[in-house]
C-alpha cells in the first residue's frame, strides 16, 4: 500500500509539475525583462523600416503571453495599431489549406499520395519530363510539385483574378518547371488548385469548410475570407511606399476569387496565436477533434530539404534552423500588408508580426523576437526542470545507485543521485548524463543521451535487491 502511495505522489508532482512549468514561464522575471526589451526593439525596427503599423504577439505553449501595436492602423485617421488591428496575411492562408488536407486525410475522404486529377479530372499541363508521375496532393502542399508560381494570366497585373474555370483552362498551354520531387518550386497556382480539389473531397465549398471546420472551432472570430462589417470596423489599412519613400498610398483591396486557398485570409496577431498554440497542444485535449497531435507533427517534418540543407518544407509549412533550434513558419505578402509567424514547436514559442506596409519585413523581426526568447525560455526551463522531482523521493531511489556492467562489451555505467535527480554517467563517455524520471516503480524514463525518451528498468531479486539495469533493451549487471 505505502508504495503505491508514493507513485501516485510521483504523479501528482509531476502533473502539478506541468502546470507550474505554464504559470513560471509566463510571470518569471526574466521573462518578463526580455519582453520589456522586446517592446523597445520591435519599435525601433518599425521605424527603421519605415512601416506605418504594425501588431505582434508572442504565445508560450497555450497563452498568448505578450501582444503590441505599433504605429498606425490607418495613417489618415491616426486610428493607432493594436493587437485587434486586422490584416489581410495573404499566404499564411496556405496553412489552413494544408489544416483542410490533414482532416481530409484523416477523415478517410482522400489520401495525402493521391493523383491531383484524381479530383480534378479537367487538369491538364505540359508535362516535358519523361517518366515523371502525375503530381500529387503532397507534392503541391510542400511545394515540390514543379508547378509554376502562378497560372499563365495577367491577374497579377490588373487584379482581376481569375475563377477556378479560368485558371484550369489557362493551363492548356502551360507546362510544368521542374520534375516533381526534383527541387522546391513555391507555387501559389498550387495551392489555388489545392484548395479546388479538397472542396470536391470533401463536398462543400473550401471558404465554408474552412470557417466551419477550422476557424470556428479554434474560436478564431477575426479571422475571415471577406471584408464583413466585423472586419471592416478593425481593418488596417494597407500602404504602399512611394518611391521616394516619403509617403504612403492606401493598397488597392480585392477578391483572390480561384486563388483564394493561397492567400485569401484576413486575422489578427491575437486570432493567430490561437492556431499557434493549436500547433502546441497534446494529445486528449479538445483541439484534437480540429487535428491531432500526429498529423500536426506529420505537418512539421520536412518533405523535402534544399541542396544546402538550410531550409526545408513540411505539409505547408516552412522548416528553417534558428540557432541550435529547428523552427517552422509562413510568410505572406500581398499589396499593403507583410505578415509572418514563425514557431520553435520543442520550446513551444512562437511569434506573429503583422504589418501593414508593402515595403516591411515582419520575417527579420520574428526572427529578433525570438532571438531574445528562446535562450530565455531555454533557462526558465531548466532552472524548472531542475526543481522537478520532490525533495524526499531521491531516499527512495539509494538501492538504485551504483557501478553496472555490460562485461561482455567492457562497458560501464553508474547510476548516482545528483542534486535532487537520479542520473546515469559513464566511464567511457565523461560528457555523458542521462536525467531519470520515474514512470512506475522501479520504471524510470530517460532524458537526454543516445536512449532519450526510452525506459530504464531495474530487475530486483526475490530478495529485492537491485542486479540489473535495461536501457531500453541492453542489460546492464549491477557490481
Amino acid at each position: 500500500m505505502q508504495k503505491r502511495v508514493i507513485i501516485l505522489f510521483v504523479f501528482i508532482t509531476f502533473a502539478s509539475f506541468l502546470l507550474a512549468e505554464t504559470v513560471s514561464l509566463r510571470n518569471d522575471p526574466e521573462i518578463n525583462a526580455a519582453f520589456v526589451y522586446i517592446e523597445s526593439l520591435v519599435e525601433g525596427l518599425r521605424k527603421d523600416q519605415n512601416i506605418p503599423g504594425l501588431s505582434a504577439a508572442v504565445v508560450i505553449d497555450q497563452d498568448m503571453v505578450w501582444g503590441k501595436g505599433y504605429g498606425f492602423a490607418n495613417l489618415e485617421k491616426k486610428i493607432e495599431a493594436t493587437p485587434d488591428s486586422i490584416y489581410r496575411i495573404a499566404s499564411i492562408t496556405k496553412l489552413f489549406t494544408a489544416t483542410m488536407l490533414m482532416q481530409l486525410r484523416d477523415k478517410g475522404k482522400l489520401q495525402l499520395d493521391d493523383p491531383l486529377v484524381k479530383y480534378i479530372p479537367q487538369f491538364l499541363i505540359k508535362n516535358p519530363f519523361e517518366g515523371a508521375r502525375p503530381i500529387t496532393l503532397r507534392q503541391i502542399a510542400s511545394h515540390s510539385s514543379g508547378l509554376p508560381r502562378e497560372a499563365p494570366l495577367d491577374y497579377m497585373k490588373n487584379l482581376n483574378f481569375p475563377s477556378t474555370e479560368e485558371i484550369l483552362n489557362s493551363l492548356k498551354e502551360a507546362e510544368l518547371i521542374f520534375k516533381p520531387l526534383s527541387e522546391f518550386k513555391y507555387s501559389n497556382l498550387g495551392m489555388a488548385l489545392l484548395g479546388h480539389a479538397l472542396e470536391k473531397a470533401a463536398g462543400q465549398p473550401y471558404q465554408e469548410y474552412i470557417r466551419e471546420k477550422i476557424l470556428v472551432p479554434l474560436e478564431m472570430s477575426k479571422t475571415a475570407f471577406e471584408i464583413e462589417p466585423r472586419i471592416e470596423r478593425c481593418l488596417a489599412t494597407g500602404y504602399t511606399q512611394s518611391t521616394d519613400k516619403k509617403s504612403f498610398k492606401p493598397a488597392p483591396l480585392y477578391d483572390m476569387k480561384g486563388m483564394s486557398p493561397c492567400g485569401q485570409l484576413y486575422s489578427t496577431v491575437e486570432d493567430m496565436s490561437r492556431f499557434m498554440a493549436f500547433q502546441f497542444h497534446e494529445s486528449g485535449g479538445h483541439q484534437d477533434k480540429v487535428l491531432s497531435r500526429f498529423s500536426i507533427d506529420e505537418m512539421h517534418n520536412v518533405e523535402i530539404m534544399d541542396e544546402e540543407w538550410k531550409t526545408g518544407v513540411g505539409i505547408g509549412w516552412a522548416v528553417i534552423r534558428l540557432g541550435e533550434e529547428t523552427a517552422i513558419g509562413h510568410s505572406g505578402g500581398i499589396h499593403g500588408y507583410q505578415t509572418n509567424i514563425l514557431l520553435v514547436p520543442r520550446l513551444k514559442v512562437g511569434t506573429a508580426v503583422f504589418a501593414n506596409s508593402s515595403n516591411a519585413s515582419p520575417m527579420k523581426i520574428s526572427q529578433e523576437i525570438l532571438g531574445i526568447l528562446i535562450p530565455a525560455v531555454k533557462r526558465v526551463k531548466l532552472r524548472i526542470e531542475k526543481r522537478e522531482e520532490p525533495d524526499a523521493l531521491p531516499k527512495e531511489w539509494i538501492k538504485y545507485t551504483g557501478v553496472y556492467e555490460w562485461k561482455e562489451l567492457g562497458q560501464a555505467i553508474e547510476i548516482k543521485i545528483k542534486g535532487n535527480r537520479l542520473v546515469v554517467i559513464s566511464p567511457n563517455d565523461p560528457g555523458l548524463i542521462i536525467y531519470l524520471s520515474p514512470e512506475k516503480e522501479n520504471v524510470f524514463r530517460m532524458k537526454e543521451g543516445p536512449f532519450d525518451g526510452e525506459f530504464l528498468r531495474f530487475q530486483l531479486d526475490k530478495e529485492g535487491k537491485v542486479i540489473n539495469a535495461y536501457l531500453g533493451n541492453y542489460c546492464f549487471e549491477r557490481k
